[in-house]
């Protein structure tokens, strides 16, 4: 079997773009490079950490994983108050919370999502604020 992040990875980015509030979305594998691929709203994955990865528990017999899938939330705002800036990553992480609840198993992909957590921050750009969500999402994969 083959190593269960990509395909956790892009069974999230599958749900993400099959909903209408992440229509306007860049979901992309990883943060922009260049000036020019920065957009308005952004969506990507950071580092991955595996806290477990054992054979033990379940009789030396097959692997599971815990692992957190790391990603960034991020909106530019021109003009606009920090707060209003703010409340679009909430509405952001509420519609990536309801895609996850809907799927837990993330497409059979994995056994079940533990949970989401991260930290959310504002940033004043020239005459423009970011607001971003850090966070992750921790699965359990299935035995294999």
């Amino acid at each position: 079997m083959a190593h269960p992040v990509p395909a956790a990875k892009d069974a999230v980015k599958a749900l993400l773009e099959a909903r209408a509030e992440y229509a306007a979305v860049d979901v992309r594998d990883g943060q922009p490079t260049e000036l020019e691929s920065v957009t308005r709203d952004m969506f990507w994955f950071v580092e991955t950490d595996i806290p477990e990865d054992a054979w033990a528990g379940i009789g030396a017999q097959k692997r599971r994983l815990t692992f957190r899938l790391g990603f960034t939330l991020a909106v530019i705002r021109d003009d606009e108050t920090e707060r209003n800036t703010e409340d679009v990553i909430w509405g952001y992480l509420e519609a990536l919370m309801l895609a996850l609840k809907g799927d837990y198993t993330l497409g059979g992909v994995v056994q079940q999502i533990e949970d989401v957590s991260g930290r959310q921050s504002n940033d004043p750009l020239t005459s423009q604020w970011q607001s971003r969500f850090d966070g992750q999402i921790t699965c359990q994969s299935k035995a294999y």
